[in-house]
């Protein structure tokens, strides 16, 4: 349940933050590469389909579960702090996908099926208004094209 000797990311990438992390330090290290600087690149991709905790950051601190786990907690607070003050019975579809998208957004090893988790509740509530009626439908349309993306990496 607890993937935590797989690695941060997925053979097959969930669109959340730790991907442009990935990217920012592999073009931090092409760039400071290029200016003369010795830079030891990884020589494992996140994106080769291997399984285990690789240690593919070039520049950036290495991300631990911990590291996740908080930054997860810290997305969360803000909801938890609003449910705690002003607790409503109606809100708490909406604070389940909140919590299952912070989650997906800063989670270690997030597979990209995750996404259902928030977006599925976001279904059920897309009737009460147009403005959930929009949130349901720009993300069930993002996560579409994900699973499309990723069916035909495979």
């Amino acid at each position: 349940m607890f993937p935590f000797g797989r690695g941060l990311c997925h053979a097959y990438w969930a669109p959340n933050f730790w991907v442009f992390y990935i990217v920012f330090d592999k073009g931090f290290a092409l760039l400071l590469a290029k200016l003369g600087f010795s830079i030891q690149a990884p020589t494992a991709s996140f994106t080769g389909g291997l399984v285990g905790d690789l240690s593919p950051f070039a520049v950036l601190p290495q991300i631990t579960p911990l590291i996740t786990f908080m930054t997860v907690l810290v997305a969360l607070s803000p909801f938890l702090i609003k449910a705690w003050k002003d607790p409503q019975p109606r809100m708490i579809t909406r604070w389940v996908s909140y919590a299952y998208a912070c989650g997906f957004l800063f989670g270690w090893h997030v597979h990209e099926k995750a996404s259902l988790h928030f977006v599925i509740p976001l279904a059920i509530i897309a009737a009460q208004s147009m403005e959930d009626a929009r949130h349901y439908l720009l993300l069930s349309i993002v996560m579409l094209i994900n699973h499309c993306l990723i069916s035909s990496k495979s």
